[in-house]
């Protein structure tokens, strides 16, 4: 059994949350009075610094139940190991959608194009929750009646986590550099709070 690779790719959703942080540094709708910008940053930082905490805590949990699982039967493990990804996902799309909609009441970031900032933001949300949801469908289909079958499935599921890693990152800095003014790094590179989200990042 591969329950070492369950857990990493859990994790990884988890330690990458820079991935997401990256663009949520883009947030919501162009308003009449935006927030200024250094403000703007914090609060959304504040967001993903909620959903890195809600994320990590799931993915130890994870560790924990798939680590404490190793001394059972094949069947056991695998059984275990489904019902581990399984929590994992119900945490990881609730912290999603909360963090998305945190993002949303900040309102729209002070650029001249902030709708686009805001719509390819809000897309890499969308896209997330979209493939946790369907991860989350994937794992519950998966029958333990044969583990090593079982134990292939969920290996394959934990994986594409772990890969869609890149590609949400890939969407997010693309939000960011929608900004061709640089208000929006230079603000997120300014604060503190968006420096431990975002790894440094900007």
């Amino acid at each position: 059994m591969r329950q070492g690779r369950y857990v990493v790719a859990c994790a990884f959703l988890a330690i990458g949350v820079g991935l997401l942080g990256e663009t949520a540094a883009a947030a919501r709708p162009s308003q009449a009075n935006p927030t200024p910008a250094g403000d703007w940053a914090h609060s959304v930082c504040g967001a993903l610094v909620d959903w890195r905490g809600a994320v990590e805590h799931a993915a130890n949990d994870t560790t924990e139940a798939t680590q404490g699982a190793r001394r059972l039967s094949e069947s056991a493990r695998v059984k275990k190991a489904k019902q581990a990804i399984g929590k994992f996902l119900d945490v990881a799309i609730d912290a999603t959608t909360t963090a998305e909609s945190n993002v949303r009441a900040v309102g729209g970031p002070p650029v001249t194009n902030s709708a686009d900032v805001e719509n390819a933001l809000l897309a890499s949300f969308d896209e997330l929750v979209t493939f946790l949801r369907s991860s989350q469908d994937r794992a519950k289909a998966v029958s333990t009646k044969n583990a090593k079958r079982a134990d292939v499935k969920l290996t394959a599921i934990a994986e594409a986590i772990s890969t869609q890693g890149d590609e949400v990152q890939s969407v997010m800095n693309g939000a960011v550099a929608k900004d061709a003014s640089g208000v929006l790094s230079g603000a997120i590179a300014a604060d503190p709070q968006c420096a431990d989200v975002l790894g440094g990042q900007t």
